[in-house]
């Protein structure tokens, strides 16, 4: 059973492009399915999502990872293949720098780009052997005092234009970032280009990747004034049980990455994320930032992910298999499905 897999049409993830497969349903020896393919004896997870178990093809998300910076030169597309081989099926990269809504798919997007090939090829990488990449449209908290109002225009030109590409799932990452000393002009920015990235996200109707470090209290009041009918994620969350419940109560997801390995976030992550809804949870790596403490590689890849979820499973007292259903499905509602969670839904009080 586990060498031969149904290519489910009802399970076609966005911008494929694999119309003509839904003509002809088909069985395949594993060795040829592509992304969208899974084993006979798994299923579709609630709400129509795929889900990939252990048993499966492919088992993993990264829903935040930065594979178009100079970190992966060397061996962006082996490393990328590893990862699929590995079960890790799709990757979000959010942009940082306003040129970055252009770079990051010039760097990785092999459909729309196909002289990229040739990097494959050196690397021995065909493109079918990759996982799905999609984008986040955005400028992070920490770049956007590198420019000036005079900027202002072109960079939300830039924003936009990306955001209107078909692998572009999201926006971000965007947010508040306190962890350097900020002068007051400094701050009053970040928080100017955190609503106008929240109204580009509404009007656009997509979801957020949040960059919020040392600023909860802040960036909470600020999403409070915004529907958020599209939700978004907390990436890296690495707050306790409180604030986790107040960006859960608006609706949003809490990303799950290294931080959880770290001190001195270890024990108040820990809580939060064993009494958060595990369909409110996402696993990311940030890559190549933020290893976990075990990790002996100089950079973090989606390659961690397994043990990641590992380590979610043991918090939370549940089995692996549990957690990679979850979050894959997860992952799909927030960068597939759009406006599924209000701000009014799931409250909790507890």
């Amino acid at each position: 059973m586990a060498d031969r897999c149904i290519f489910r049409t009802d399970a076609v993830l966005p911008f494929s492009g694999g119309i003509f497969l839904l003509m002809y349903p088909c069985i395949f020896s594993a060795r040829f399915c592509g992304l969208h393919s899974f084993c006979e004896d798994r299923r579709i997870g609630r709400n129509g999502y795929p889900c990939f178990l252990s048993g499966g093809f492919l088992v993993y998300t990264d829903s935040h990872a930065h594979y178009d910076l100079k970190h992966f030169n060397n061996n962006r597309w082996s490393l990328l293949a590893e990862c699929r081989r590995r079960g890790i099926g799709a990757i979000l990269v959010p942009a940082i720098r306003p040129e970055s809504n252009d770079t990051m798919m010039q760097t990785l997007d092999v459909e729309t780009y196909p002289e990229l090939l040739p990097q494959l090829d050196a690397e021995g990488v065909r493109p079918e052997e990759l996982p799905e990449i999609y984008y986040a449209a955005g400028v992070h908290p920490t770049r956007v005092w590198n420019g000036t109002e005079e900027d202002d225009g072109w960079w939300e030109q830039k924003i936009r234009s990306a955001a209107g590409k078909k692998k572009v799932a999201a926006i971000g990452e965007t947010g508040l970032d306190y962890h350097v000393e900020l002068t007051p002009e400094m701050r009053e920015r970040q928080m100017e280009w955190f609503h106008r990235q929240l109204r580009i996200g509404e009007e656009l109707e997509l979801p957020l990747v949040l960059h919020i470090r040392m600023a909860d209290d802040d960036a909470i009041s600020i999403l409070k004034r915004y529907p958020l009918r599209q939700s978004g994620v907390v990436h890296c969350f690495n707050g306790g049980w409180e604030t986790a419940r107040e960006y859960l109560n608006l609706g949003l997801y809490l990303g799950v990455g290294g931080s959880i390995t770290l001190e001195p976030y270890r024990a108040s992550v820990g809580e939060a994320l064993k009494k958060a809804p595990l369909d409110r949870l996402l696993m990311e790596t940030d890559a190549p930032y933020v290893r976990p403490s075990w990790c002996t590689d100089p950079v973090n890849t989606s390659l961690v992910i397994p043990a990641l979820a590992r380590e979610l499973a043991e918090i939370r007292g549940i089995q692996p298999e549990e957690v990679e259903q979850a979050t894959t499905e997860n992952f799909w509602a927030v960068y597939r499905s759009r406006g599924r969670h209000s701000s009014m839904e799931n409250r909790l009080d507890g």
